[in-house]
């Protein structure tokens, strides 16, 4: 029989097994940001450095590799109707570079099973900038109930071996309205104007 330690976030994890009597001990302790959620009363981490529980002799105990943290969404914007301009930056990974980490995008009308298949919109590479962008057209989402405009985004990060990271969240992106768009046919410029002139009359002058 085999238990596996799953753990979630970036963190160093130290495991101590110490046998007594046909059970062991198992302690685990957590060193930077993260939480161990299984085996189910081992529960630890996010502010609890440390966690133990009695397991049986004949159960080996094998951690499984750490996930990736989750993206950091800085904006989920609309300057049009039908369009949503997501901007995040990269996960952090302990095996997988952040070149080869993959990003799956997803977003919906509705906040509720978000991160499903059906709701997948694009899929990014990772690279050395650490810093993305992608435009999504939402028109056909907003097409069957043009009175809701809200959307949701999340982003997942997956590493070389497959195993998906947390997830980020934001929600209620709101599209501008369908009458109203954002002119990008008016250009600006600006020229040297001349010293202000003092149009008082001349008597008045000092």
């Amino acid at each position: 029989m085999a238990t596996s330690i799953r753990l979630i976030g970036f963190f160093t994890l130290i495991i101590l097994v110490c046998g007594c009597k046909g059970t062991s001990k198992l302690s685990v302790s957590i060193q930077g940001q993260g939480q161990v959620v299984s085996p189910a009363g081992i529960e630890c981490g996010l502010g609890k450095n440390t966690c133990e529980m009695t397991v049986s002799d004949s159960v080996t105990l094998t951690p499984m590799a750490t996930i990736p943290t989750p993206p950091r969404v800085s904006s989920a914007n609309s300057y049009t109707s039908t369009i949503v301009y997501v901007y995040w930056t990269s996960s952090i990974d302990d095996v997988t570079p952040a070149q080869e980490l993959q990003y799956r995008l997803y977003i919906s009308r509705q906040k509720d099973n978000l991160v499903n298949a059906a709701n997948l919109v694009a899929e990014v590479r990772g690279d050395s900038t650490g810093v993305y962008e992608r435009e999504i057209d939402v028109s056909s989402m907003l097409a069957s109930d043009s009175s809701n405009r809200l959307v949701q985004v999340a982003i997942v990060a997956i590493d070389g071996d497959g195993n998906e990271g947390q997830v980020s969240y934001l929600y209620d992106i709101a599209m501008m309205p369908e009458d109203i768009q954002i002119r990008t046919d008016i250009g600006f410029h600006f020229a040297d104007l001349p010293p202000p002139q003092n149009h008082l009359h001349p008597g008045l002058r000092r």
